[in-house]
């Protein structure tokens, strides 16, 4: 294959979750609910107790984020497959508005400074000041 052949290519929106934006909403908030289920989230206090409506917020935020090539092609198959009650989605929306509060206000991840390592090897350029100077006496 060459390469203008892979450049050229057309991508077909058939299969590409990405050619088609009116689902870009609802992928977002699917994410966004995934999110809201990790290690981080759970320890800030977004825990589901019942275990069968955590399978259901994890099923239905998977079907929303893979929207329209995964298990659902459109949000409300996505809601109806994943099997859950007005109530039990008025609780989820609940505690995703307090979620996206919390993520928006928590802190940014700065880069980390260098520390200075005791057990870290100097630099080529410090060795040979170090070697300039013992010549020098």
């Amino acid at each position: 294959m060459k390469i203008n052949e892979v450049t050229e290519a057309a991508i077909d929106p058939k299969r590409s979750n990405y050619a088609d934006n009116s689902y870009s909403d609802a992928r977002k908030y699917g994410q966004r609910m995934q999110r809201m289920m990790d290690k981080e989230s759970v320890a800030a206090g977004f825990v589901i107790k019942d275990e069968a409506l955590w399978n259901k917020v994890s099923r239905l935020g998977s079907m929303l984020a893979e929207l329209p090539g995964g298990m659902a092609k459109n949000p409300q198959e996505a809601i109806q497959k994943s099997e859950m009650s007005k109530e039990e989605m008025a609780k989820v929306g609940s505690m995703m508005a307090k979620f996206e509060k919390w993520e928006t206000s928590k802190p940014t991840a700065q880069a980390d400074e260098p520390e200075d390592d005791e057990f870290a090897a100097p630099s080529d350029d410090e060795i040979a000041r170090q070697a300039d100077r013992a010549a020098r006496g």
